[in-house]
């Protein structure tokens, strides 16, 4: 998707996809841009464009003025001919392309202003604004708006800029006042006087502003540099405007001069407003939550926000970091309460009383005196580690009753279990950020990613010379994988970086999860080692919850409730206590899933209770009769839905299967065989459906070896054709035809029809691929005549399929289509959609061959709305380029580069390198058309480059074909000779009539331009005359005719092509 980035603060600069745009021919030609850009809410009239930027001419004058400016636009842009222009013409109107992504500085300061304001709305409503978003906003305003930027002859255009300008500058000024109260609150006193110099940058006539930087050094005790600003000010204001300072001003000067002393002045700075320790390290990451947290917390709605997760995730340091940032805000203060030592109401209270520092006269009732001392106080109360007070009611009903009668306070709480209060707002809190498993990382990236930005500032405190370097990042990377953003897992992993490298730690942490200590003397117990902290969450569970925790420790991934409740008979009250006490997560799928490290722990949990045999039985048992209910519906109209489950459980399921190869449980074996092949083969995960199965054939190999038996050897048979098929569609031929005919000779010898009846529709496939169409039409009219018999109606389709190909090759059309037809009727009556994709993706090429190019489409767009709602990236890919072919012909060129760009992608994504060769291939010939020649012969010979690694002779054929016609187009013709001459003869060889006339055509194109006429006349007459030309060959061929001057059409003559074709190239009938 193009993007458009336009810098208006400061210096105007205009990027489009990451390059700047330097090209513009004058600053008018910029400046229509930015206008379109800022006032994009509507379109703009032309009209008023034109009055705008060219006032001092007429309106015919200035209306043209404007296209020529907005044609040098559409040019510097790239819109010229593009499909999706960013400038768009609506009548008498224009606008940019609203499917553009078009970021403007000033529009995105606007809106981040509204939302950081979006819950202020009085004075006394300071701590609801956000003033995590107001800081980063106001870093946008890098100057003035269009600073230095101006255009001759254009006064309505800077009146325009100097409003818009004004506006910035006022909402500017207003959000930089708020930041320097902020800044002013928490003592940060150099920040604040930053921030009131941007606002003396801004307005230096704003008396309020010096007054406040006045103030700024007042308070910090700087007594020079306030009388400094004062005479600044005092002689700015006598310059400029002849006036003194106000009264206010004078007296504050005074005052100050005359106490010089900061607790005399300000007395109220001197209040405790936080009971917050330093920062004992800077903190790292987390940036996507702290946004989260701050937005919950400028919302009056918010008043009890929990920060929910299990020990170890950083809740606590979270939690502190958000205090930190949102002293200043409240009133009357932020106070950090640790529970860890409360254990019934009364510690509770007293814990709260303590840390807020509220006076007691007595020692009357204390919730009665918290509730009358926090009745109208601006506070922010955190209340750490809360889980353990959960069975008190007493404290919950306390919390409560203080939030009924304590309006203007807002308690941020961490947890590992849900309150479950009317009034509360969960933030699930999970691990921090690290790069993906599958994604490319490298060293500029680290601080992106919050888990390796923890890692290496904790590495540093044991190790000040800690260096990334390639081993240790890939290490580190796989360390926080293995935690899953854990920041316990991470410190602890850290913290042995003096003695070990990160290669080492990561291996020992793969060994055990639990290897790992903290020796530091001031680190809590539980927080010593991750086992130490998750005894601490088992200890909170009830009997009946450790037995479920234990035992849903099996899944290694996420699992369902109806999984959960056959495995570990959890019922969902039980699950729900899970999620509520951080053990489980629950997501929007509705599944549940448990993180690693608690996983792991839950296992050793399982194994010690002695019952992991057990366990692991219901486990197998559950996911074999899931995938006999799936089988049943995989041929109907349920299909999607069963591949669906089946790739939800995937990670389950693969579990499952090894255990089953390691307890050699060959019963379940054949139950898992059918459905899982089934589910590779139609989602074209054609390697992987192969490693999957191999072991299992390895396994029934060595059983037969060890104690030969029937059964077995059945099984054996299943696996060698349905790993053949797999081995088959990814081209390794020779080794799927060797794995079908074993299997075939198997149910030979146990008479088991229906599956020699599967061998031979694979071998049909097998056959047709290494061109061999009379063994492959044997195969099929065979397996068509058995499944006549039953009837097998999809068994039917797939043989009516394969005789309809291997005619469609043959150049027998008629006789293709009967076929086809005869299997799309078959189809439309079966249970589900799936086997019309292939019939009807045939008789789409019928058609497009013959000229009929809506039909073809209507077939095309059927074939892959079913193919792409089942997810049979194989079969999208087919007609995705199919269908590209369409718009090729119909000269549609940037709808069929997109087509054929989209199935190459596929096939590189599946494997398909036969695919990959023909969508380069179709690529190439869209170059040629347009012109460029290099891009077509580089494109053709990548095609033609994998064709032959994969031995397909047909592709080669066609990619020879396509250098050819490219190499005659660059002037190269005895090159494109040598081409042709070896396509035809691959053709010849295979009696592939259709390809044979379109490569005839290509030959007589290469004599014509040697200068044998009367040879290129006789090859285009030989193709015309030929029943299976397809149509755009054949519109070649006449168009090359009519150069040499011959307009007569041939008659039909089928043998005519074959007889010029052996002549020439002295092939005999072999």
């Amino acid at each position: 998707m193009q993007q458009l980035k336009i810098h208006c603060f400061g210096y105007l600069k205009i990027e489009k996809d990451g390059e700047v745009i330097t090209q513009f021919d004058t600053d008018k030609v910029r400046a229509l841009l930015v206008y379109l850009a800022v006032e994009n809410q509507k379109p703009v009239p032309r009209s008023y464009l034109a009055g705008l930027f060219w006032s001092d001419l007429s309106e015919k004058q200035a209306l043209q003025s404007l296209r020529q400016t907005l044609s040098i636009l559409r040019k510097v842009l790239g819109d010229n001919g593009s499909e999706n222009p960013i400038i768009q013409s609506e009548r008498d109107h224009l606008r940019l392309n609203p499917t553009i992504s078009v970021w403007v500085d000033v529009l995105e300061f606007k809106r981040l202003l509204n939302q950081a304001y979006r819950h202020f709305q009085r004075q006394d409503q300071f701590h609801q604004i956000n003033f995590r978003s107001l800081a980063r906003t106001l870093q946008l305003r890098e100057g003035d708006f269009l600073e230095k930027f101006s255009i001759s002859g254009a006064p309505l255009f800077d009146e325009w800029v100097s409003l818009i300008r004004e506006e910035l500058d006022h909402r500017a000024v207003e959000g930089l006042v708020m930041l320097s109260q902020y800044y002013q609150n928490r003592a940060e006193y150099n920040l604040a006087r930053q921030t009131v110099q941007k606002i003396l940058q801004i307005a230096p006539w704003n008396e309020s502003a010096h007054l406040m930087m006045m103030r700024l050094f007042a308070m910090d005790g700087q007594w020079s540099a306030f009388e400094n600003q004062y005479h600044s000010l005092r002689q700015f204001l006598k310059e400029q405007i002849g006036v003194e300072p106000a009264q206010d001003t004078i007296l504050f000067y005074e005052e100050v001069r005359k106490q010089r002393s900061k607790s005399a002045l300000f007395p109220q700075e001197s209040t405790q407003k936080s009971n917050l320790p330093g920062s004992e390290a800077n903190f790292v990451g987390r940036e996507l939550e702290l946004d989260d947290i701050t937005n919950l917390l400028v919302d009056p709605a918010c008043r009890l926000i929990t920060l929910h997760g299990p020990g170890g995730i950083g809740k606590t340091s979270l939690a502190m970091e958000i205090a930190r940032q949102q002293v200043g805000i409240y009133q009357d203060g932020v106070f950090f309460i640790s529970l860890t030592g409360a254990h019934s109401n009364e510690e509770f209270i007293a814990s709260l009383i303590e840390a807020i520092a509220v006076p007691m006269m007595d020692a009357g009732n204390l919730i009665s005196r918290l509730k009358e001392f926090l009745r109208n106080k601006c506070i922010l109360l955190v209340l750490d580690n809360f889980e353990h007070l959960l069975i008190e009611q007493e404290v919950i009903r306390s919390l409560s009753d203080i939030m009924q009668h304590a309006s203007r306070v807002k308690f941020l709480v961490t947890s590992r279990e849900r309150l479950n209060l009317k009034g509360e707002w969960v933030y699930p809190l999970k691990g921090m950020s690290y790069p993906d498993i599958h994604n490319h990382f490298d060293l500029t990236s680290i601080d992106k990613f919050g888990a390796l930005m923890l890692f290496q500032q904790r590495a540093k405190q044991v190790k000040p010379d800690f260096q990334w370097d390639v081993q240790s990042i890939a290490a580190v990377v796989e360390i926080c994988q293995l935690f899953e953003g854990l920041p316990l897992g991470i410190e602890l992993a850290a913290a042995d970086v003096w003695s070990q490298s990160c290669q080492v730690i990561a291996k020992k942490i793969n060994n055990h999860w639990n290897s790992l200590n903290a020796n530091a003397s001031d680190v809590s117990p539980r927080y010593r080692s991750l086992s130490a902290n998750l005894e601490d969450s088992w200890t909170l569970l009830d009997d009946t919850l450790q037995r479920i925790f234990w035992r849903i420790g099996i899944f290694e991934d996420s699992f369902s409730i109806q999984a959960a409740e056959t495995i570990s008979q959890a019922t969902l009250h039980d699950l729900t206590r899970l999620v509520n006490q951080s053990i489980l997560q629950y997501d929007l799928q509705g599944r549940y899933k448990m993180h690693g490290v608690i996983r792991q722990f839950a296992r050793e949990k399982m194994y010690a209770s002695g019952n992991y045999a057990e366990v692991q039985t219901a486990f197998l048992d559950y996911f074999a009769n899931y995938l006999q209910d799936r089988l049943k519906d995989i041929k109907t109209n349920h299909q999607k839905q069963s591949l669906h489950d089946i790739q939800v459980e995937l990670i389950n399921l693969k579990n499952a299967w090894l255990w089953i190869l390691e307890d050699r449980q060959l019963e379940k074996i054949e139950i898992f065989l059918d459905p899982m092949y089934q589910f590779f083969n139609i989602r074209s995960r054609y390697q992987e459906g192969i490693d999957f199965l191999l072991p299992a054939l390895n396994l029934v190999d060595q059983l037969q070896t060890e104690t030969p038996w029937d059964q077995n050897e059945i099984i054996k048979g299943k696996l060698l054709v349905r790993i053949g098929t797999l081995a088959h569609r990814i081209r390794e031929n020779e080794t799927a035809r060797d794995l079908i005919e074993k299997a075939a000779q198997i149910f030979k010898r146990f008479a088991l029809d229906h599956e020699l009846a599967n061998c031979r529709t694979a071998l049909a496939g097998v056959h047709l691929r290494a061109n061999d169409f009379a063994k492959a039409e044997e195969n099929a009219r065979a397996n068509l005549d058995f499944y006549q018999q039953f009837p097998d109606v999809l068994g039917q389709i797939k043989a009516l399929n394969t005789i309809g190909l291997v005619n469609l090759r043959r150049g027998n059309i008629e006789e293709a289509r009967h076929f086809l037809h005869q299997s799309v009727d078959l189809g439309r009556r079966f249970e589900n959609s799936r086997p019309l994709i292939i019939p009807l993706n045939y008789l789409g090429d019928i058609a497009c061959n013959e000229g009929k190019y809506s039909e073809a489409k209507e077939l095309f767009e059927e074939s892959l709305t079913i193919a792409s709602d089942l997810e049979d990236l194989y079969q999208v890919a087919i007609v995705l380029n199919n269908l590209a072919s369409v718009y090729h012909v119909e000269l549609d060129y940037p709808k069929a580069s997109e087509m054929y760009a989209k199935s190459l992608a596929i096939c590189r994504q599946i494997g398909d390198l036969d695919g990959e060769a023909i969508a380069l291939a179709n690529l190439g010939e869209v170059a040629l058309v347009l012109g460029d020649y290099v891009a077509a012969i580089s494109l053709s010979e990548q095609a033609l480059k994998i064709s032959r690694e994969i031995g397909e002779e047909w592709s080669i054929s066609i990619c020879l074909n396509n250098l050819a016609d490219a190499y005659c187009k660059n002037g190269q013709v005895e090159k494109a000779l040598e081409q042709i001459k070896e396509a035809i003869q691959i053709a010849w060889k295979n009696e592939a009539s259709r390809f044979l006339a379109r490569f005839a055509v290509t030959a007589g194109r290469c004599y014509q331009l040697l200068g044998s006429p009367l040879l290129a006349q006789e090859l285009f007459t030989a193709a015309l005359a030929h029943t299976s030309t397809e149509h755009d060959i054949r519109e070649k061929s006449m168009e090359y005719q009519k150069e040499i001057g011959v307009e007569e059409l041939p008659a039909p003559d089928d043998e005519k092509l074959g007889d010029v074709i052996r002549r020439y190239f002295r092939f005999d009938n072999a």
